[in-house]
């Protein structure tokens, strides 16, 4: 039984991955992430210390998502989202219960 109507799980997510996407592009400091098929609009030279704040960014981002969405543990989660179905969305964090 599948649903056409899109989830709010899934609607958050593109949300979220759309702001880490622009966050990412603008500390990188890149035109576009579009690929443009060409050397010199593709491939950019980064610092080390540039790479490790966006990473550190993108970190914080999922475990910031990750803690206000709540606790998702088991097989059983994955295998409803992956139907398309809701998963729990209520936090069972087994420390706090």
């Amino acid at each position: 039984m599948s649903s056409s109507k899109i989830s709010l799980d899934a609607t958050a997510k593109t949300n979220a991955m759309s702001a880490a996407m622009e966050a990412a592009r603008t500390n990188l400091e890149l035109e576009t992430l579009a690929t443009r098929g060409r050397d010199h609009l593709d491939f950019h030279d980064l610092s080390v210390a540039t790479l490790r704040e966006v990473i550190a960014a993108a970190f914080e981002a999922g475990y910031s998502a990750g803690l206000s969405t709540g606790y998702r543990q088991g097989r059983g989660d994955a295998c409803r989202e992956a139907r398309g179905m809701n998963a729990q969305s209520k936090p069972r964090n087994p420390i706090t219960k």
